[in-house]
């Protein structure tokens, strides 16, 4: 059992799937997308919150560990942007092979 309302496991993502989560990668490769989606502040506070507090996106954040001194550009661009580059470098590649995928989540 993981935190409340986060599911761990493996699940299978077929190729048809991965085609279309693929189809999207383009547009989600543009940094300011990712500048969208993510609030700075709270992530900073967040290590300091009630977890019971968080909802499920915020308990997201508690994936990707960070220093009290990072600054954004080194959380974003020096960390999650190079790992969310190749993730999305994964989808694309299996999206050509018609590969599905298998994620294991601990």
């Amino acid at each position: 059992m993981g935190i409340t309302g986060v599911e761990y496991g493996s699940f299978y993502l077929p190729a048809g799937k991965v085609a279309q989560i693929a189809l999207q990668i383009p547009g989600l490769r543009q940094p300011e997308r990712v500048d969208e989606r993510i609030d700075f502040e709270k992530w900073t506070r967040i290590h300091n919150m009630d977890l019971d507090s968080l909802d499920e996106q915020e308990l997201i954040l508690l994936a990707f560990p960070m220093r009290d001194d990072e600054t954004y550009e080194e959380l974003v661009d020096g960390y999650l942007l190079p790992h969310l580059q190749s993730l999305f470098d994964l989808f694309e590649e299996a999206a050509r092979q018609q590969y599905g995928l298998v994620f294991n989540i601990v």
